[in-house]
């Protein structure tokens, strides 16, 4: 079912898959996150935390960059692909 498309069930549009299970027992599947300090909580798509997750961690990342290159020093390399090329397996 490569390139089908299933729509969200608690909006944030659709999730693009290739024949995953991203309905309701997948990442499809709306799910209540965290209370901040006035007891809120949100409701989110679990795809879409989790692309948070990965897009947070992102502009982290470049902040470090950013301030080790400030300071003289060249940042390590950190791409997940050249650590698994370089002998690291999870």
């Amino acid at each position: 079912m490569a390139g089908a498309v299933t729509a969200s069930a608690a909006g944030g549009g659709a999730v693009p898959h290739a024949g995953h299970d991203l309905g309701a027992r997948g990442l499809g599947r709306a799910r209540p996150f965290g209370a901040n300090w006035k007891g809120e909580t949100w409701t989110y798509l679990l795809w879409l935390a989790v692309f948070h997750v990965l897009n947070h961690q992102s502009y982290h990342r470049g902040q470090v960059t950013m301030q080790l290159r400030l300071l003289g020093f060249e940042p390590p390399q950190v791409d997940f692909l050249v650590a698994h090329d370089m002998g690291f397996r999870l």
